[in-house]
């Protein structure tokens, strides 16, 4: 079967003789962008996406993203004061998608579904429209496979009674086989208990010299055999032990010392920390209105699953944050 891949911006089109799927960048139509531009050429790829349709003519048709797409208003102007945009069609961009597919002769639908009701270990929220050429069918959305509870998750709507074969994907489930580290820095005034609690277990040396260095293991071994289902189906093809860049960025030094010092409990943040070692920004009267963001540093727990994570992983940004885990 013939495969052609076609690159839009960092993102990519597969088109197959009878199936092209994919997406356009999502920054524009996502919530966690603050600074949405109402001209970004990056809302123009959703078109160019589109016109593969018209001109390769694939009997299905699937495109994929951000659950914001939704949401997501056509013809929207900048604000004059502030971020963001405003006016618009609403819903203007899922109108313009079911409206260019229908009159191209495709009948279309869209879902939104969770991926943790799919066996992820997280709560990734995607929205899905399907295509078919008239007079082929359309296919079903897959039914959950994996019951999701607190997780705010869109449950599928051809799932009836929420419910599903199996319990949910925990974090605990699907990386308690992993070696465990932490960076090795000293932490002023930690006494005994919690410098022993923090590092119980963790083989691996100092901070690299690097400061844009990786800390942690490119090359070590799993910590033990697999244990759930989740990680006998992830190193089913995995030959011996051993686990790839098993390492994370390292932070600046304020940032590594809030994480070291954040109790190590579950659901403990930041707000559990002293005054003194804790970030203004997330005290301020504005922060309050976001309940002073409780989940910049934050350490999960095993039993829960994972939210999104984002591109640039830094509680310190506009756009990212930190969860802690606990073993």
């Amino acid at each position: 079967m013939d495969v052609l891949y076609l690159f839009l911006d960092r993102r990519f089109l597969m088109f197959y003789s009878d199936f092209l799927y994919g997406g356009p960048p999502c920054q524009d139509f996502s919530g966690c962008n603050r600074c949405p531009k109402a001209n970004s050429i990056k809302n123009s790829l959703l078109t160019t996406f589109l016109s593969f349709v018209d001109h390769y003519r694939p009997k299905y048709f699937m495109l994929e993203n951000v659950r914001g797409l939704l949401q997501h208003r056509l013809g929207s102007t900048q604000k004059k004061v502030g971020f963001g945009v405003q006016g618009g069609i609403q819903q203007g961009s899922v109108k313009f998608i079911l409206r260019a597919l229908t009159s191209l002769g495709y009948s279309a639908q869209f879902q939104m579904l969770q991926a943790a009701e799919h066996g992820a270990p997280q709560s990734r929220r995607r929205v899905f429209f399907w295509g078919a050429l008239l007079g082929l069918k359309l296919p079903l959305y897959p039914q959950p496979t994996h019951v999701c509870k607190g997780l705010s998750a869109p449950t599928n709507t051809f799932t009836m009674g929420k419910t599903a074969p199996h319990n949910s994907v925990t974090i605990g489930e699907a990386i308690s086989d992993l070696a465990a580290f932490d960076w090795r820095i000293e932490v002023p005034g930690e006494d005994r208990q919690a410098r022993r609690q923090r590092e119980f277990g963790i083989p691996t040396a100092g901070l690299p010299t690097d400061k844009k260095g990786s800390v942690g293991n490119s090359s070590c071994l799993y910590a033990y055999e697999p244990i759930t289902e989740f990680q006998r189906g992830v190193r089913r093809y995995v030959k011996g032990d051993v686990v790839n860049n098993h390492v994370t960025r390292r932070f600046n030094s304020d940032t590594m010392l809030r994480l070291a010092r954040v109790p190590m409990r579950p659901k403990a943040n930041h707000k559990d920390l002293p005054l003194e070692h804790d970030l203004k920004c997330l005290r301020s009267k504005a922060a309050a209105r976001s309940n002073f963001y409780p989940n910049r540093y934050y350490r999960l727990d095993f039993k829960e699953q994972f939210q999104t994570c984002l591109t640039n992983v830094d509680p310190g940004s506009e756009n990212g944050k930190v969860n802690a885990i606990l073993h």
